[in-house]
């Protein structure tokens, strides 16, 4: 059991650096082009006009906080994003390896299993998302929290509490925390349940307080507001079962244990205790309540950003998945068997994991080509409106915000509107959204649009994929993508007004 622990101690921290790697030598996407536009800029009035109507007001002084480490820790925005992301993800795997071993009393091994699963999942490929840097970082101060209200010392308890008000910024925590405490106070056979009953108490302080002081107002008012209906509770239904798809691997391995058992001794040896499988269930409850209340669905197979409603969903998946390790090494004395089980499991979990970063690292690595290919244009790309068609697929596809940082980062020019169109991304894209600004949500970006000649000059670049030649040599992690971009068609430009 040495090597086992050795070998995957090792493992989880090849996939940690892999995870670094992917942040730190990739381009920003998604909503983190906004607040990189602003690091860029070093004007931060419109990320915090942003953050303020959304009510996500303290990720607004995150976000400063990293601005303004980027001199202290001589690090890029990037680094000093990835840096706090690995720090996140080490502090959640903490959280689960002493709550498997607290709560369920499994071994060192088991535990250690739990933690790597967490670590080599898919979902946690959106963290390529600077954006998604705070949640993480919310995610991780209140699950330790949780371990520091248990401690015996009142100082310790004084500074969970600090931590766990932090953590309520990131709202879907207010429910999940208290059902997660409940589920370890209840596996640790605690009687009075005191901490569950404070952090359940300032939860509903926290929420009370938030809804009437700092109620998301402009375009985002009414956001994330919960009403009760037929179509909420359809929506609830149809999430458990879409969010469970994340559970799939430990139960299929438990199933074809339970299996083999019966088939050997006739009788299955697989037993689960009632209290355990309730614990793990008011987990899974804690984690995809929140978003399912809201319509908020997404399964183990997606991919895109919407990926991020399972980073609470994960946590309950990956601490199932050691405890089925644990219930499988009860039943059987085979090293080989166990080793070759797990082997299977995180191979498929790896290999999903590793699928879900590729598609963003080739995202990234096509901006990055498409910004050599304006750089090129540059002399004859006026103010107005750009069109970049892609002839081939791009997964995540482009937003327009998106696109508009992609021209601005290449060409350091903030009075072009730019769309980049690929065929998934077409019924998407229409002639009255980009025609006009009235949608436009994230103020930091609004002078693009602004001032963006809409109706004077309109400028088209055509680019395909030939397939078989590497557009880029900088990230051979993979060594997978190996694609070029070429303009192949452009139309003449039209002269500036």
């Amino acid at each position: 059991m040495l090597i086992l622990r050795n070998i995957l101690n090792i493992y989880f921290a090849s996939f940690l650096a892999f995870i670094f790697a992917s942040i730190v030598l990739t381009s920003e996407m998604w909503d983190g082009v906004v607040i990189h536009y602003a690091a860029i800029l070093q004007d931060f009035r419109g990320i915090k006009s942003w953050f303020f109507e959304s009510g996500w007001h303290l990720q607004y002084w995150f976000s400063y906080l990293i601005f303004n480490s980027n001199d202290f820790l001589v690090s890029n925005y990037r680094e000093v994003n990835g840096l706090f992301v690995v720090i996140s993800l080490g502090m959640i795997c903490l959280f689960i390896y002493r709550f498997c071993r607290d709560v369920f009393s499994m071994s060192s091994i088991s535990s250690t299993i739990a933690s790597t699963f967490f670590i080599c999942s898919p979902a946690l490929s959106v963290l390529m998302s600077g954006v998604m840097t705070f949640q993480i970082f919310t995610i991780s101060l209140g699950l330790i929290s949780i371990l520091l209200f248990n401690s015996k010392f009142f100082s310790m308890k004084m500074i969970g509490l600090l931590l766990l008000i932090i953590s309520f910024s990131t709202k879907s925590l207010l429910f999940f925390l208290v059902l997660i405490s409940f589920a370890y106070d209840l596996g640790r056979k605690k009687n009075n349940f005191s901490i569950t009953i404070a952090i359940l108490v300032s939860s509903i302080s926290y929420f009370a307080i938030t809804n009437i002081y700092f109620v998301p107002e402009g375009v985002y008012e009414g956001y994330n507001k919960i009403s009760l209906s037929f179509e909420k509770l359809k929506a609830l239904l149809i999430g458990s079962i879409l969010y469970s798809s994340h559970y799939i691997l430990p139960i299929l391995i438990l199933l074809v244990c339970s299996i083999l058992s019966f088939i050997r001794s006739k009788n299955s040896l697989v037993s689960i205790k009632l209290r355990d499988l309730f614990c793990l269930f008011i987990i899974f409850l804690g984690a995809y309540f929140p978003y399912a209340i809201l319509g908020k669905n997404t399964t183990l197979f997606d991919n895109d950003w919407s990926a991020r409603w399972s980073l609470l969903v994960i946590i309950g998946s990956s601490i199932t998945s050691g405890y089925v390790f644990e219930k499988v090494s009860n039943i059987t004395n085979s090293r080989i068997l166990l080793s070759s089980l797990l082997f299977i499991a995180l191979s498929i979990q790896s290999a999903m994991s590793i699928n879900a970063f590729t598609q963003k690292i080739e995202r990234s690595e096509i901006d990055k080509a498409i910004e050599t290919i304006l750089r090129q244009e540059q002399d004859l790309i006026n103010a107005g409106v750009l069109d970049i068609y892609l002839d081939f697929s791009v997964y995540p596809w482009h937003r327009h915000y998106e696109s508009n940082f992609i021209a601005f980062n290449s060409l350091g020019r903030n009075d072009i509107f730019t769309l980049i169109h690929s065929p998934q991304s077409k019924h998407y894209i229409r002639e009255e959204y980009f025609l006009t600004n009235n949608n436009i949500n994230n103020k930091s970006l609004r002078d693009i649009f602004e001032r963006s000649a809409f109706k004077r000059c309109r400028k088209e670049i055509f680019i395909s994929q030939e397939t078989q030649i590497k557009a880029s040599n900088k990230l051979n992690i993979l060594n997978h993508f190996e694609k070029e971009l070429i303009i192949t068609e452009k139309n003449t430009l039209c002269p500036s007004i």
